[in-house]
């Protein structure tokens, strides 16, 4: 087709025909720092930096629902109006960073989000506080689909799901540090100084990481493929599916071939679903699990610095052990069953499915964080894998626009709604978000292993036809 052809070249800074029309500013340069290992560490602070400014609004949200006088469906609506923004945001900005520089759209993002955080400290009435958390969403909307892609040219696709794992094990250290930080500072703080405190310190690291992101190169001066055939004493071949560069037309319509051209791959589709399911019963259980620790109609009547700590625990314990494991669990998998990085989310909702039924009817605190521990951490296996099968499936230069699609889906059908709707239901129940997390939460687990487990077969044969094209 006329409107779409293939181009028998890398993603290189010198192509005028693909910067032409991105801001010099934006377009891809050289960059300072071209290590993997530097670059990976770099992307793994930002990661702590966007859960921790992510989520602080989470650990202090029972000071935040009693200054802005909040019911259960208010509270959740905070949530679901951050991750509207920053799932509509995301597409735009992963088109946008698989056709500029990758590094530079991080490095802004990181930049924007931040002062937003800070922002949130001097938010007055209810109209601020949702306009700083909206900035926030629209910085760290570049995040995720810029940052998938560039590791992913910085590290091959044998040890993709392992790297993407330990990355994603960032945002597991930036929740710990957020409800670590919040009960430190409601213990030292009075409530109302507390949490405006905590914004502006938590925003302060993400203004220096955004500087030096933007320092980055796009591409490693080696790439993998180069640097494994040099080992092997194996020629390269610039092979025109695995390197090539998928040109669209300009303008709205060029922005629409590239989304539907991501969506045409069958493995994005079932991730989609997949993370959906995920999102259902992560999302709310982050926003209402400290309401549900210091409910009065709960089993525990927690204080807030001690229902903090108690969270922090859990998601410092389980959540690590979960996205660490994830990559070995799925390369464990995979010499038994084909597809197993799309296969491990059966897995992982199979064991998290008695865990989360357990944790929220016990009276027993010690049962709830063992069971709430087990939980996390089964669900958490799947984020690397997914994200590598995605990465698996798709060509180079529609890495950053596959990622931004999933995420807009997943979230869109997950808990965009599902953070209001557990917020409702807990108002209709008078005040019970744990039932209202298991009438959410136990369905969508059971839909997870179904869908991973007839989903994992597509993703077999897509991932095994790449391989072949990148070994001709």
């Amino acid at each position: 087709m006329a409107s779409e052809e293939i181009v028998e070249n890398q993603r290189t800074p010198d192509e005028p025909e693909q910067t032409s029309r991105i801001p010099r500013f934006l377009r891809p340069g050289r960059g300072l720092i071209r290590g993997a290992s530097a670059v990976f560490w770099l992307m793994f602070a930002i990661n702590v930096v966007n859960y921790l400014d992510r989520l602080v609004a989470a650990a202090v949200g029972p000071v935040l629902k009693e200054e802005f006088h909040f019911n259960d469906f208010q509270y959740g609506a905070l949530g679901t109006g951050f991750l509207l923004v920053y799932i509509v945001a995301g597409i735009p900005l992963g088109v946008l960073a698989d056709r500029a520089s990758r590094a530079k759209v991080i490095a802004l993002g990181v930049l924007v989000w931040s002062f937003f955080s800070a922002a949130t400290a001097f938010a007055r009435n209810t109209a601020v506080l949702f306009i700083t958390r909206i900035g926030v969403g629209v910085g760290e909307a570049s995040y995720y689909p810029a940052g998938t892609a560039l590791l992913s040219e910085y590290y091959p696709t044998r040890a993709r799901a392992r790297v993407l794992s330990r990355w994603a094990s960032g945002q597991i250290v930036g929740a710990v540090l957020a409800y670590g930080l919040s009960a430190l500072f409601l213990k030292l703080l009075m409530p109302d100084l507390a949490w405006r405190a905590l914004f502006i310190v938590t925003a302060l690291p993400g203004f220096a990481l955004g500087v030096i992101m933007w320092f980055v190169a796009d591409r490693p001066a080696v790439s993998p493929e180069e640097r494994r055939a040099h080992e092997t004493g194996a020629e390269t071949t610039q092979h025109a599916d695995q390197h090539a560069t998928v040109k669209f037309e300009g303008g709205f319509r060029g922005f629409l071939q590239q989304i539907n051209k991501a969506l045409s791959i069958k493995t994005v589709r079932v991730v989609i679903i997949i993370q959906a399911v995920y999102f259902v019963v992560t999302t709310p259980a982050l926003f209402f699990l400290p309401l549900y620790l210091t409910s009065k109609t709960g089993p525990f009547h927690l204080d807030n610095s001690t229902q903090a700590l108690v969270i922090g625990a859990v998601g410092v314990v389980g959540g690590l052990t979960g996205v660490l494991l994830g990559g070995n669990v799925s390369d464990w998998l995979g010499k038994r069953f084909e597809g197993a990085r799309v296969l491990i989310g059966a897995f992982g909702s199979a064991i998290a499915l008695p865990a989360f039924i357990i944790a929220l009817v016990t009276q027993s605190l010690p049962v709830f964080i063992l069971c709430a521990t087990i939980g996390i951490a089964a669900l958490y296996l799947q984020v690397g894998p997914l994200t590598a099968a995605v990465q698996d499936a798709t060509p180079p230069l529609l890495r950053s626009s596959a990622i931004a699609v999933t995420l807009l889906l997943s979230h869109l059908f997950g808990d965009i709604w599902a953070t209001t709707g557990v917020g409702a239901i807990s108002d209709a129940l008078g005040g019970r978000p744990g039932v209202a997390i298991l009438i959410v939460g136990v369905p969508a687990l059971l839909l997870a292993i179904v869908v991973s487990w007839i989903g994992s077969r597509y993703y077999a044969a897509e991932a095994r036809e790449r391989a072949q094209a990148d070994e001709t």
